[in-house]
């Protein structure tokens, strides 16, 4: 089982850039956690937004009694912000054929349109209508009837929200 993560939202640029042990010293300082609680939270990921160049996300992976505490509130305390927090679910989605479970990096299959599901690149995409390819695969696989028109990036995707409860399975709950 993994531990819960939890992904916190808008967090000042200058917070980003501090060691980790830093960032775990001011969260349990300016939220009021238990000291001992430091050596069940770490660092999972941290990066500035490409979009918004004095912010970015941090994802933290914690226990899950504080994780249920802290999702609880919806904030956290971090610098001078009060920063939005949601469970993050790493769900890895290719950027070449758009399936799951692997990155472009490592993809051996064809290049597909995440809006159509044609085998082009999808800023070349002319289609006015959405198909996605990851619910045609699973219809052809399974002999299911899922829906298909949307984009295989849409959050509401039968595909994806499989991918979502089975790794919200995996991960290490709090009684």
């Amino acid at each position: 089982m993994k531990l819960p993560r939890l992904s916190i939202i808008n967090v000042e640029s200058d917070y980003i850039m501090k060691n980790d042990e830093d960032i775990i010293r001011s969260i349990i300082e300016q939220n009021e956690i238990s000291k001992d609680y430091t050596s069940k939270l770490k660092v999972f990921k941290k990066y500035i937004k490409t979009n918004r160049r004095n912010c970015g996300n941090i994802i933290l992976e914690l226990d899950p009694t504080l994780f249920n505490t802290i999702l609880e509130n919806g904030i956290i305390k971090i610098g001078w912000r009060q920063c939005t927090v949601y469970e993050y679910i790493g769900i890895t989605q290719c950027y070449k054929c758009a399936r799951f479970n692997h990155l472009a990096r490592d993809c051996k299959n064809e290049i597909t349109c995440v809006k159509c599901s044609g085998k082009h690149n999808s800023k070349e995409c002319e289609e006015n209508r959405n198909k996605c390819v990851n619910c045609v695969y699973a219809n052809q696989k399974t002999k299911l009837n899922l829906p298909t028109d949307h984009t295989a990036h849409d959050k509401q995707c039968p595909c994806y929200l499989r991918m979502v409860t089975k790794e919200q399975g995996k991960i290490e709950r709090s009684q």
